[in-house]
């Protein structure tokens, strides 16, 4: 599903409008419609104000207040605005709802209280006032009247398209915006939906057609995605009955210090759990006993060590088996005791596709030029090794998630996993793919390990990084839903990738 910004929607309507010849006021009433259906299916019998801005938001929320008037709704809809100022194809559907013998309240403040006694009174809210339409800081009234909203003890409250007050692109508060429980959005997803504080407006997002094309979105350059479950269903891979072990990949995992005794295991589990043929494990001789204990699975190569540290001359023993690996991935629980000229010399004498994670990305800190030339790497940092590898502050990072995660996968040709509530996944190619999955389960340290476990799973039964990176995030996130938010451990995590999978196979074609 296409994920977009302001300016690729308005490049989405004008080519619907003037290439295609779908007019505009078409659009509106089927974005109108699909915010009846929603309604009729929630609150079939609720009392119902409807804020109207007058851009084109609000001409979606005046064929809404239409429509359920002529299905039976108690609606009373209020006109925030200047009537003069009405877009073209708003002030055709507000003038269709007064010829249709509808009364619409223009906003006054002196009428203020009446506003507030129908608001009082309403068992559903519709925000129709700004949509993708916020800039900066909110104009009087409409600040006073989204404060208003959001006091209602009582009313459920949907917000067409966007949430006011939130920016479609970055999902920035000026000041303070609609805190909605269903977001009806059309055509595609915007960004500030999957953007902090703008995503915790939300609440529940539909996002429903309005019969634009999809290839239209190619046509408006956009390059970016939300991951769904229908087409990750279709990318997950099917085990044939008649195969062996061989079939699903070998992974190495190089990890783990007498500091860090799990990452090793938990690391190894998600491989394994994730239907990974062959997991090795290379860590430090003196942790075996303690990682073997929580994990049976792996094949244990035991390296050299240094006060229980990898030696800075371990990396020597990947001579023995080059080749033998399909996918790699160094990092989880290594510490800081290796040195920056260790790492460099596991990242060239590991072939295949390279994935560096927790300590292996603040050693590449300190020397980016380590991956210049290297094929197939992916990185997974979490706003803080991010911000170390970029050289800014993690409170950067955030505010720029999308824009930063592209430039630093396109600059160093590298895949990139930015950790967060909604995961990004960037393309050397300079794509984006976002995660809705998942939940504060997976807020846990430990967990980030398991998922370059899986990872490396997928991308071995799927042949392909990308594909291993969006099953990976995406069943991840799957599994922290299903484990328990409070009681749930990392290692827990194991127990509910099989559930993920089980549910995402189901999915129809």
């Amino acid at each position: 599903m296409y994920l977009v910004n302001a300016q690729q929607m308005r490049e989405i309507d004008r080519f619907a409008m003037k290439e295609i010849g779908i007019p505009g006021i078409v659009l509106m009433e089927a974005a109108g419609q699909a915010v009846v259906k929603e309604v009729e299916a929630r609150w079939a019998k609720a009392r119902i104000v409807v804020l109207a801005g007058h851009g084109n938001n609000g001409g979606d929320a005046f064929v809404v207040s239409r429509h359920l008037i002529n299905k039976g709704f108690k609606v009373d809809t209020w006109l925030i605005g200047s009537e003069e100022k009405l877009s073209a194809d708003a002030r055709t559907c507000y003038e269709a709802l007064l010829r249709s013998r509808h009364a619409v309240k223009k906003w006054q403040d002196h009428e203020a209280s009446e506003l507030n006694q129908d608001l009082e009174q309403a068992d559903l809210i519709i925000d129709g006032l700004l949509g993708t339409g916020a800039r900066g800081a909110l104009r009087e009234p409409l600040d006073q009247v989204i404060g208003e909203v959001n006091r209602q003890p009582k009313a459920y409250i949907l917000s067409i398209d966007l949430p006011s007050g939130v920016c479609a692109d970055t999902g920035a508060i000026h000041d303070q915006a609609i805190q909605a429980d269903v977001t009806v959005t059309f055509a595609s997803p915007k960004w500030g939906q999957y953007l902090f504080p703008g995503s915790s407006q939300c609440g529940e997002l539909i996002v429903r057609d309005i019969s634009i094309p999809s290839w239209v979105h190619e046509q408006a350059g956009v390059k970016d995605h939300v991951l769904d479950k229908k087409s990750m269903g279709q990318l997950l891979p099917r085990r044939p009955r008649h195969s062996h072990k061989g079939t699903y990949g070998h992974v190495l995992i190089v990890a783990g210090c007498a500091d860090y005794v799990g990452a090793p295991a938990l690391a190894s589990m998600g491989a394994v759990r994730s239907g990974s043929g062959m997991v090795t494990l290379a860590i430090p001789k003196s942790i075996q006993p303690m990682v073997a204990g929580k994990m049976t699975e792996p094949i244990y190569w035991l390296w050299p060590e240094e006060e229980g540290y990898l030696s800075k001359d371990s990396w020597k023993l990947l001579s023995e088996r080059q080749g033998r690996y399909d996918f790699t991935i160094v990092g989880p629980g290594i510490g800081q005791a290796p040195c920056r000229e260790w790492l460099e010399q596991v990242i060239r004498h590991t072939q295949g596709p390279l994935l560096l994670d927790a300590d292996a990305l603040t050693l590449l800190a300190k020397d980016l030029t380590m991956i210049q030339g290297r094929e197939s790497v992916v990185l997974t940092p979490h706003p803080g090794e991010m911000a170390r590898l970029t050289g800014l502050t993690a409170q950067q990072v955030e505010a720029q998630r999308p824009l930063i995660a592209r430039q630093f996968a396109v600059q160093h040709q590298v895949y990139i996993v930015l950790k967060g509530t909604y995961p990004i996944i960037a393309t050397p190619q300079g794509e984006l793919f976002v995660s809705p999955r998942g939940s504060s389960s997976l807020a846990k340290g430990g967990s980030g390990d398991v998922l370059s476990g899986m990872i490396a799973s997928f991308a071995n039964q799927t042949g392909n990084i990308l594909s291993g990176l969006l099953l990976g995030v995406y069943l991840h996130g799957m599994s922290g839903e299903f484990m328990d938010e409070y009681s749930g451990a990392a290692s827990d995590l194991g127990h509910w990738i099989g559930r993920a999978i089980h549910d995402l196979s189901s999915v129809e074609a």
